[in-house]
């Protein structure tokens, strides 16, 4: 049925009306349905919810039942929201002190260069970037220092940032 379950009242106020669209939508065109929405929880408050249907076919072709979920995300959508603003902040301290940033795969030997970075070494655009291009520019007295830093940081299980002070070679 296209009213669903009467969804309004669990529905937070600022989600009804897409909600409900979508789901005209796929009663309509008997096609999966799928919506992020805050549900209102036992105690009151709203909570991010996940929720899927399915529709079955009779033999006739009609469409028969619905069979759905209702996933509690909101856990994952807060994280994500407060990952989202620390990496915005993050970037904005990064551009305002004009520092560079990479970040390297070990398994796909692939090294990711920010437009700063590319810059600050000398690395062209439409060059390919490698850990030992990037090794090369460091001067001398701090390369292997720098080296086997990266290579123990690469050992370590947990992920996080290494933080290395080093001098390249004037360009």
């Amino acid at each position: 049925d296209e009213k669903g379950y009467e969804w309004d009242p669990m529905l937070h106020v600022d989600d009804i009306e897409s909600t409900m669209a979508e789901w005209r939508n796929a009663v309509k065109n008997c096609i999966p349905y799928q919506k992020e929405h805050r549900l209102k929880m036992s105690d009151g408050t709203y909570q991010w919810h996940l929720s899927r249907a399915y529709p079955e076919r009779e033999s006739d072709g009609r469409t028969g039942q619905w069979y759905g979920t209702a996933t509690n995300i909101h856990e994952l959508k807060i994280s994500a929201e407060k990952y989202k603003e620390s990496s915005s902040r993050l970037q904005l301290a990064i551009a305002s002190t004009r520092m560079g940033t990479w970040d390297y795969n070990p398994v796909t030997d692939e090294l990711d260069l920010s437009e700063r970075t590319r810059e600050i070494f000398n690395f062209p655009d439409d060059e390919k970037n490698d850990m030992m291009k990037l090794y090369d520019t460091i001067i001398e007295k701090d390369r292997a220092h720098v080296i086997s830093s990266i290579q123990y940081a690469l050992m370590l299980v947990s992920e996080g940032n290494l933080d290395l002070e080093f001098s390249i070679k004037e360009k």
